[in-house]
């Protein structure tokens, strides 16, 4: 008797788990996102969306067997369009009016999982400075660290042009860095808090104003270390400056102030196990970092090979819109 009740107990455990984790084959999941490349964008041609997201989706989705719609979010949606505020995306998945959300901004937080769930992340990033290749050889400086320490000791100067003055430390203003630092109990971060907090005149509106900024004059850029690749990707002349000089490199594992980017759902969703085992598998598989490796790395930090391929996948956009405006015309 008692062995047939182990039995129906271990059938039940394993009818639960099993059905935690599948998906009904007709199962449509909506999703919501925000425009940004090169994580997602409207194809020039066609006007489908592409990206590093669509390319996730995809495998997440052939490897948890289901299907899936991603949509822009609605331009009507207040703060739609804020590119470091989740609010608006967190928001309709409260509402039920989307299943799933995916943007470079939904960082899974303990204070972000009150109204929504987080599956496994697919990016880990770190904070780091964005800065000028030829300013940072002659400022004498390894780490942001050291900008805080070298600030700290040397007059307050304006800015100008010429490359010999002191680097000043900047963020933008309401962006996610700034509000992971008021929170973060890391000693550096703390420093750069502070400096900050003193300094308000040094932030900037926006991510585009930081990395034109630098470009410019001496100024480091303070954002996660995964905007900052892309931005050292597309302008060959910058480069990222760690917290301290015994930050790791990798960007990966092992960081201070690392945030964990992954995608947001409804509570208690049935699915996101399924995601979870998904996202799991395409680490173990080595997929998630083939993905990272298409999209970042590309223009500057690339192979040869790599580059060549960035420039004819350029032409190739290019020819292909100049064909549909002659069609068009």
């Amino acid at each position: 008797m008692y062995r047939h009740l182990i039995g129906l107990v271990v059938i039940s455990l394993f009818c639960c788990l099993h059905s935690a984790i599948t998906f009904e084959i007709d199962e449509t999941l909506k999703g919501l996102t925000v425009l940004r490349a090169p994580f997602v964008e409207r194809d020039l041609v066609d006007g489908t969306l592409k990206g590093y997201f669509v390319d996730l989706l995809d495998e997440l989705s052939r490897v948890g067997n289901f299907n899936y719609t991603l949509t822009e979010l609605p331009t009507s949606v207040p703060n739609g369009r804020n590119e470091n505020n989740p609010t608006a995306l967190t928001n309709e998945l409260y509402r039920r009016r989307a299943d799933f959300a995916i943007a470079d901004y939904m960082v899974r937080q303990a204070q972000s999982t009150r109204n929504v769930d987080y599956s496994e992340p697919y990016l880990v990033s770190s904070m780091s400075a964005l800065v000028d290749k030829k300013r940072l050889a002659n400022a004498n400086v390894g780490s942001i660290e050291d900008l805080i320490n070298q600030r700290k000791t040397q007059p307050q100067t304006t800015t100008t042009d010429d490359g010999n003055e002191p680097i000043i430390l900047g963020a933008a203003r309401s962006s996610s860095t700034y509000r992971h630092l008021t929170m973060t109990n890391d000693p550096i971060g703390r420093q750069l808090y502070e400096w900050l907090f003193r300094h308000s005149t040094q932030m900037v509106d926006s991510r585009e104003e930081g990395i034109t900024r630098v470009l410019k004059s001496p100024y480091a850029f303070v954002q996660e270390s995964m905007n900052n690749d892309l931005a050292t990707d597309e302008h060959c002349e910058l480069t990222q400056l760690q917290l301290s000089n015994t930050e790791p490199i990798s960007p990966h594992h092992g960081m201070k102030l690392e945030y964990s980017i992954a995608v947001a759902s409804e509570k208690a969703r049935k699915y996101l196990p399924a995601i979870n085992q998904a996202m799991e598998e395409l680490k173990t598989n080595g997929k998630l970092d083939e993905l990272h490796r298409r999209y970042w790395n590309r223009k500057c930090n690339g192979s040869p090979s790599d580059r060549v391929q960035h420039v004819v996948t350029a032409i190739c956009t290019l020819f292909s819109l100049s064909i549909s405006l002659f069609l068009l015309s």
